[in-house]
C-alpha cells in the first residue's frame, strides 16, 4: 500500500471532483508529507525504517495503520491526529538512527561523459535525493537501472 501523501486537492484544475472531505483529508497530510520527504532526503527513500529497533518499528507500524484507517474512512480529524503522531514518529526514528551512529545518505557517484552529457551512476536507487543534492543537474541512474 502506498504511503498517503498531500496532493493539493484544493487545486480544482488537477482534482476537479474532490469533495470537501477529500480536501480536508488531503490538507491533514501536508505536514506528514513534508516530514517524510525530509527523512527520505536525509537517509534515502524508505531507509530510515531499517535503521531503528523492532520496538520503534512496531510503534511506527501502528501509527501508519491508524493513518491508513483514517484515510480509508475519509475522517479528516482522525487523519490530522495520526499524521501528527507519524511526524513525531519520524523525528524519534531520526533521533534513534543518529544515536545509533548511522550516517545520512552520502552516495558515491560514478560519472561518465558521453556525447557532451555527463551521466552519474549510484549503487542504491533509494539514495537519489542525496545524489542530486550532491551533483545537481547530473543525469542519474542506479545500478539496477544499468543492469536492466
Amino acid at each position: 500500500m502506498k504511503r498517503p501523501t498531500y496532493q493539493k486537492k484544493t487545486d480544482r484544475v488537477i482534482h476537479p471532483q474532490a469533495s470537501a472531505d477529500d480536501i480536508k483529508c488531503d490538507i491533514a497530510l501536508a505536514g506528514f508529507t513534508r516530514a517524510s520527504e525530509q527523512m527520505d532526503k536525509k537517509w534515502g527513500i524508505g531507509v530510515l525504517m531499517g535503521l531503528v529497533g523492532p520496538e520503534t518499528l512496531s510503534k511506527w507500524g501502528r501509527a501508519m495503520a491508524g493513518l491508513y484507517a483514517a484515510e480509508d474512512a475519509k475522517d479528516a480529524g482522525r487523519m490530522a491526529g495520526w499524521a501528527e503522531v507519524c511526524v513525531r514518529g519520524l523525528a524519534l526514528m531520526d533521533e534513534e538512527a543518529t544515536a545509533a551512529g548511522h550516517q545520512p545518505a552520502d552516495p558515491t557517484i560514478w560519472e561518465y561523459e558521453f556525447d557532451g552529457v555527463t551521466y552519474g551512476i549510484i549503487e542504491d536507487g533509494r539514495q537519489w535525493p542525496a545524489a542530486y543534492r550532491k551533483r545537481k543537474g547530473l543525469v542519474m541512474f542506479n545500478m539496477r537501472e544499468v543492469a536492466i
